[in-house]
C-alpha cells in the first residue's frame, strides 16, 4: 500500500529535484558482498563489516553549506563473516535519519540548517524526498537508490564516486589520491581507521562448489526469455554473474533472499529503460497474491511490475510527488472508495472504522457518510480541513467530502 507523508520543515515544494543522477547500491545481510554502482556508473563489490562513507560533500578539506553525509554500517555476528544487520545513516542540515530493517526510518533533529523533507512509501519502497538535495529509495532490506541534485556535480566524494560524469576516475581515496584497486579505494573510506580492512572477494562458488549448479540454474532466469524485452536495453551479463556468486554464497540460509535480490536488481535496471518484466511467480520470489486473481476487478489492490511511484491516498488525493522518482515495483490501489476517508489526529480512518471524539455520542467516521456533524468531526481533503457546513466534491459528484 502506498502511504504519502506530509512535508516537514517549511512550505511544501512542488518538486524536489531538477536534474538527478541515480546511484544504486545492493546490500546483502549474509556473507555475500555488497554491490555498488557509482553516480557515474562504475560497478564494483566488496565484503566488509565497518562503517563506510557512501557520499559526503566534505572533499579536499572544503565543506559545502549543505552538510550532506551518507554512511553505511555493517554489523557482524559471531565469529563468522555473516552480517547480521545493517543501518544507513543520512545526515543533512540539522537532521539525522537512521534507516534499519528492525526500526524502519528514525529521524533525529538537532541544531543547524532546516530543510523540507518528506517520507512516504511506494509499493515495497520507502521514499525520502529532501528538497534541493536528494531523493532516496530503500526497500527496507537490501537495496538503496539515491538521486542526487545536480548542484553536487563534482562536489561529492566517497564510495559513490565524485559525480563528475566520468566513471574512470571514481576510485579517489579520502586523501584525494586516485587509485585503480577497489579494495584500496574502499578501505580509505572507513569511518573508523582501526576497523578491519576489506580484502579481495573470494568467488563463493569456488568456496561452496555444492551450491554452484543450483545457483546457475536459478539465475538463468536473467538470461531466459522471461527478460527478453530487456536484454537489448540492459546487459544481463554483470547481473547474472552477481546473481550466481550471491546465490552460491548463501550456504547457511537466506537462499531466496540472495537470489531474489540479485534478480530484482536486474529488473530494476530494466524498469529504468522502460522494460517492465513480470518475473515473479508463486514459485519464484513471490511478493504478492495477485497472481491468482483471474478477474481484473476482483480485488482492490493489484501488483504492478512498473507501479506508480506516487499514489492517490487520503493524505495525497491528487497523487503529487517528485516527478523524478522512477517507476517502482509496487502495489497499486484501483478503487475509488479509498479516497473517501476521515482524517483525525494524524490518523486516517476508513468508512469501517470509528474514532470517538470529544462527544462520545458521535464518531469521526461512519459507514454511510463522510460529512462531518460538528466542528470536532471534520473531513480532511487536499491539505484542507472542511467543517460540517462545507462540502467538497470528490471523484464522483454524488459523493461529498
Amino acid at each position: 500500500m502506498g502511504k504519502v507523508g506530509v512535508w516537514r520543515g517549511k512550505t511544501a515544494p512542488v518538486s524536489t529535484m531538477d536534474s538527478p543522477i541515480h546511484l544504486v547500491i545492493k546490500f546483502k545481510r549474509t556473507v555475500t558482498p555488497g554491490h555498488f554502482k557509482t553516480f557515474d556508473g562504475k560497478q564494483y563489490s566488496f565484503l566488509g563489516d565497518c562503517e563506510h562513507i557512501l557520499t559526503h560533500d566534505y572533499c579536499n578539506n572544503e565543506q559545502s553549506p549543505y552538510y550532506l553525509r551518507l554512511v553505511t554500517e555493517n554489523i557482524p555476528c559471531g565469529t563468522s563473516n555473516t552480517i547480521c544487520s545493517k543501518s544507513i545513516n543520512l545526515f543533512f542540515g540539522r537532521y539525522k535519519m537512521i534507516l534499519s530493517e528492525a526500526n524502519g526510518i528514525k529521524v533525529v533533529e538537532s541544531n543547524g540548517t532546516d530543510y523540507q523533507y518528506r517520507i512516504h512509501t511506494a509499493g515495497i519502497y520507502n521514499v525520502i524526498e529532501i528538497k534541493g538535495l536528494l531523493n532516496l529509495l530503500w526497500d527496507n532490506k537490501t537495496s538503496l537508490m539515491i538521486q542526487l541534485h545536480s548542484k553536487f556535480k563534482g562536489k561529492v566524494c566517497g564510495l559513490c564516486g565524485n559525480f563528475d560524469g566520468n566513471a574512470n576516475n571514481d576510485f579517489v581515496k579520502q586523501d584525494g589520491q586516485e587509485v585503480t584497486d577497489a579494495v584500496v579505494f574502499v578501505n580509505s573510506w572507513k569511518v573508523n581507521p582501526i576497523c578491519p580492512e576489506v580484502s579481495n572477494v573470494i568467488n563463493p562458488c569456488q568456496k561452496n562448489p555444492h551450491r554452484s549448479a543450483w545457483a546457475i540454474k536459478q539465475c538463468n532466469i536473467i538470461k531466459s526469455p522471461v527478460f527478453k524485452d530487456c536484454h537489448s536495453h540492459v546487459d544481463s551479463g554483470p547481473y547474472y554473474d552477481a546473481c550466481v556468486k550471491d546465490t552460491c554464497a548463501c550456504d547457511s540460509g537466506g537462499d531466496c533472499d540472495c537470489f531474489c535480490t540479485a534478480v530484482a536488481a536486474y529488473a530494476a535496471e530494466c524498469r529504468k529503460k522502460g522494460a517492465c518484466v513480470a518475473w515473479r511467480s508463486p514459485t519464484i520470489c513471490p511478493l504478492f497474491c495477485d497472481y491468482y486473481n483471474s478477474a481484473p476487478d476482483e480485488c482492490e489492490w493489484h501488483y504492478k511490475t512498473c507501479g506508480s511511484p506516487c499514489m492517490k491516498t487520503c493524505r495525497n488525493p491528487s497523487g503529487t510527488c517528485s516527478n523524478q522518482i522512477p517507476l517502482l515495483e509496487a502495489n497499486t490501489y484501483t478503487t475509488r472508495s479509498f479516497y473517501y476517508c476521515c482524517y483525525w489526529s494524524n490518523t486516517t480512518y476508513t468508512n469501517t472504522s470509528h474514532r470517538n471524539t470529544i462527544n462520545s455520542n458521535y464518531n469521526c467516521c461512519s459507514a454511510n457518510t463522510y460529512t462531518t456533524r460538528s466542528f470536532y468531526y471534520y473531513c480532511y481533503w487536499s491539505n484542507t480541513t472542511y467543517t460540517n457546513t462545507s462540502h467538497r466534491n470528490t471523484i464522483n459528484s454524488y459523493r461529498n467530502c
